[in-house]
């Protein structure tokens, strides 16, 4: 007697990405595609994609992708450009400020990138404030310094 060959069944589990951002290592499992794909798909623009590494002379690439343009690709819906609504995904409201947990929560990084962003003057923080490591130590970072980091950062 022959044993059947494992079957393959979808179990219907839906993950909630509640990141705006996703790395290239969550679009591969979104995408179910090879990372050079992805790449090559953010290149021409097919949905939105940034570098955060600290230094931007080409030597480093850190990506993050708009999680929910890589939902709407992998569903066959149309990928959304709006840059009123990418803003709100990523840092709610226009405000004085975000709080460095939240842009860390925006971009899907740790703590530390975002003091080395700091630390780098590519983000500037609100003027009488102060940052550190550990609770209640995050950062205030301008609201005009994020949406320079968004737009500057923008790879396609």
């Amino acid at each position: 007697m022959t044993s059947a060959p494992p079957v393959q069944t979808f179990l219907g589990i839906r993950c909630e990405l509640k990141r705006p951002t996703a790395d290239l290592a969550c679009a591969r499992a979104l995408l179910d595609l090879h990372e050079n794909e992805i790449k090559e798909l953010a290149d021409q623009g097919i949905f939105p994609c940034w570098n955060i590494a600290r230094v931007t002379d080409g030597s480093r690439t850190e990506r993050r992708f708009l999680t929910r343009a890589l939902r709407d690709y992998a569903e066959g819906k149309p990928v959304t450009r709006d840059e009123d609504l990418i803003t709100r995904l990523l840092y709610g409201r226009e405000k004085p400020f975000v709080l460095g947990k939240y842009f860390c929560q925006a971009w899907n990084c740790d703590s530390g990138h975002t003091i080395n962003l700091v630390q780098d003057k590519t983000l500037a923080i609100v003027k009488g404030t102060d940052y550190g490591q550990g609770r209640g130590c995050t950062p205030c970072i301008k609201w005009e310094s994020a949406i320079a980091f968004l737009k500057d950062r923008r790879l396609s």
